[in-house]
């Protein structure tokens, strides 16, 4: 009986012992290179300021335009009170007055340091736009006043 689990046990370590030989492969396991993984990432950086910087250019240039139509607006505005009778014309000139420093403000905003536009990027473009739509909203609700 003692033999009989002697050799069981030999022949189970020799099975043991063959699998084991054909699972392991002796190819040489490649390191990776840690310069190139510190490239790629300075890579990836580079294009991502990149793309910020085209999407920021684009944002300002849509902006601009956005801001030079509003100042037309207001011009218009402000010829077209020149035919309304003396009381409304102060409250008119008042209204477009505080229209025109908005508009300014905006302005003042888009063209701030851009250290403070990096650090929440679209939390500024969500803002600015917001802000950016009230403002002709204005402008669109002062011309329709101006109708009656």
């Amino acid at each position: 009986m003692k033999t009989k689990q002697i050799v069981l046990f030999a022949s189970g370590l020799m099975l043991l012992s063959t699998f084991h030989s054909c699972k392991q492969k002796h190819e040489p396991v490649e390191k990776p290179n840690v310069e190139t993984s510190i490239e790629t990432k300075e890579e990836r950086i580079v294009i991502n300021e990149a793309e910020l910087e085209k999407e920021r250019a684009e944002f300002k240039h849509s902006s601009e335009m956005r801001i030079e139509e509003n100042d037309k607006r207001i011009e218009e505005l402000r010829a077209k009170t020149a035919t309304a009778d003396n009381r409304m014309k102060a409250e008119y000139e008042e209204r477009i007055s505080e229209l025109k420093d908005r508009n300014r403000k905006m302005k003042d905003r888009l063209n701030d340091d851009k250290s403070k536009v990096n650090e929440n990027w679209q939390d500024f473009k969500r803002e600015f736009n917001h802000d950016m739509d009230e403002l002709g909203k204005s402008l669109k609700d002062f011309s329709i006043d101006n109708k009656r």
